[in-house]
């Protein structure tokens, strides 16, 4: 029988070897150990040569705890905002992956990591939303047909955004905010203000309807 190499007084990652404990079901040797953070624990003499134990489990926690660290943020609108930018690319059933993920809009490499995001934008998202309050700061790209990457994001108010929409697929007419009517004919025309849409009539010919857009834009807009 080979001699049993004595781990008393020797420390091992957290672990301080304070005396033999036997040996457990599978006849291995065991010892009772003092981690670091206060615990005593019984751990198999091998694993803490081989170094596979090194805590008394703290040690497992802290790491799985820092992975999964948002700063305290999880609740937040700002963690929201970046969570649910990741599921309308990345998620085949989110309701809006069509709009987004499904045409091949990405998130950069850089923001699959909340630090990282919150460390390019949490800065101006605070500035945006003591300027215009919170409710009315949300990430937008500046080119729609492009990914989300810092060059290409901003903060703007919903106003902003629904001016840097793409045109609806549904809109036949080519320019946004004025649709036809299938029904009783003539044309519609609408503008979204503070995510809200306002009607702004019915007309007869596009033209009409394209004037009332370009001349609710100036009312409602022309400030922002």
């Amino acid at each position: 029988m080979p001699k049993l190499n004595d781990l008393t007084d020797k420390k091992f990652g957290r672990l301080s070897v304070l005396s033999r404990a036997g040996t457990n079901k599978s006849k291995k040797p065991i010892w009772e150990c003092l981690c670091d953070c206060g615990n005593v624990t019984i751990v198999v003499g091998a694993e803490l040569v081989k170094g596979t134990t090194k805590s008394c489990g703290c040690l497992r926690k802290e790491v799985t705890a820092q992975r999964t660290q948002t700063h305290g943020m999880r609740k937040t609108r700002f963690y929201e905002i970046w969570y649910a930018m990741k599921k309308r690319c990345r998620d085949e059933h989110n309701i809006s992956y069509q709009y987004y993920g499904g045409r091949g809009i990405r998130v950069c490499d850089r923001w699959g990591s909340f630090e990282n995001f919150k460390a390019d934008m949490y800065a101006a998202y605070l500035d945006h939303s003591e300027k215009h309050g919170e409710k009315q700061t949300t990430v937008d790209r500046i080119d729609n047909n492009k990914d989300y990457t810092p060059e290409n994001t901003r903060w703007a108010t919903y106003t902003i955004q629904n001016r840097n929409t793409r045109i609806r697929s549904d809109n036949k007419t080519g320019y946004k905010g004025v649709y036809k009517r299938y029904e009783g004919g003539g044309y519609t025309a609408h503008i979204r203000v503070n995510n809200e849409q306002i009607y702004l009539g019915t007309f007869d010919n596009i033209e009409n309807a394209i004037e009332a857009r370009i001349d609710a834009e100036k009312t409602y807009w022309e400030a922002i």
